[in-house]
């Protein structure tokens, strides 16, 4: 499960409209640590696995003008 979460603001600076963003993204919220099907064969059945990768967190900030 990822999950994004933003704040934006606008205001005005010598009569000129300005904005900004304040942005969260996180992967894996739940951070789970199971193993995820890479490969299956012609009948289904699952042969090779990968990790879940590690959550993961970004902050972004940006300025509109």
């Amino acid at each position: 499960v990822d999950a994004v979460a933003a704040y934006r603001r606008s205001f005005s600076l010598g009569g000129r409209k300005l904005g900004w963003r304040l942005q969260l993204n996180v992967r894996n919220l739940l951070d789970e640590d199971d193993l995820e099907v890479a490969r299956s064969d012609y009948s289904g059945r699952p042969f090779e696995y990968l990790r879940v990768a590690p959550r993961q967190l970004s902050l972004t900030a940006g300025l509109n003008f």
